[in-house]
């Protein structure tokens, strides 16, 4: 009798532990699946990147019903405000980020509407044949590292993120948070668009850099804007090898 208890013991203890070696294995699988980040370069001031702007926000639509790893962000560039209309959300950190993949790519200029998959790869916004198929070969291929990413702290326009990353060899490489915002709306007056209304999801409106060489894991602090609306946002962390080459690993989580 005093047997057959260890046995049913012993049995329940092994079920245990295959549940949580199987769903830690899951787990790792889903931190691996593959992943495509879609970077869009834009600007209000220009006509024809209203056009690139509806597509991304059909990328992210469809990416949420398919539940496809894919995280888009669209960057706005300063270097059409010159010529009638200052747009909001541009900078001049996100046109040296555009430069810097036009160095990267070894090509002799920059471009607006223009797209990058996963750093690797760029092409003109708007042409959804080639993003789709991008797209789909970014999501083809095993990631190196993987993400782990929590809010653990969100008081006033202050955020505590708490990044781990595993992986080899990170002397190379650079992490970036952003804080992305969906659902923005502007009426533009002047420039080349004016008199239409514009929409954008996914405008990066904070972005902050993080090296790596003193360890894969820590706590990165970012300073909200006052007029982010949160229930919109979402956090995204990327890493990135030095001068906007391959990205490695991305990872998206909301804000609240």
């Amino acid at each position: 009798m005093y047997a057959l208890k260890m046995n049913k013991i012993t049995s329940y203890f092994l079920v245990l532990v295959f549940f949580y070696v199987t769903n830690d294995t899951y787990l790792g699988a889903q931190e691996l699946k593959p992943f495509a980040l879609v970077e869009l370069y834009t600007s209000q001031g220009c006509s024809s990147c209203p056009r690139a702007d509806q597509y991304l926000s059909e990328i992210i639509e469809e990416a949420e019903i398919n539940n496809q790893n894919i995280i888009a962000l669209s960057f706005h560039v300063d270097y059409w405000n010159r010529l009638g209309w200052k747009d909001p959300y541009s900078s001049a950190f996100n046109t040296q980020r555009q430069y810097t993949y036009a160095k990267a790519m070894k090509s002799s200029n920059v471009y607006t509407p223009q797209m990058v998959i996963n750093g690797k790869v760029e092409f003109v916004g708007g042409d959804r044949h080639l993003g789709s198929r991008e797209i789909q070969k970014a999501l083809g291929q095993q990631p190196a590292k993987t993400i782990n990413l929590k809010l653990i702290s969100s008081i006033a326009n202050k955020i505590v993120v708490d990044y781990e990353i595993t992986g080899d060899n990170f002397n190379e490489d650079i992490l970036y948070i952003a804080i992305a915002e969906k659902g923005l709306t502007t009426k533009v007056s002047r420039g080349e668009n004016g008199g239409r209304t514009l929409k954008h999801d996914n405008v990066v409106r904070v972005f902050e850099t993080f090296l790596l060489q003193k360890g894969p894991k820590g706590l990165a602090e970012l300073v909200l804007l006052d007029n982010l609306v949160k229930e919109n946002a979402m956090i995204v962390a990327f890493v990135q090898k030095k001068g906007q080459k391959e990205i490695e690993r991305a990872k998206a989580i909301p804000l609240i």
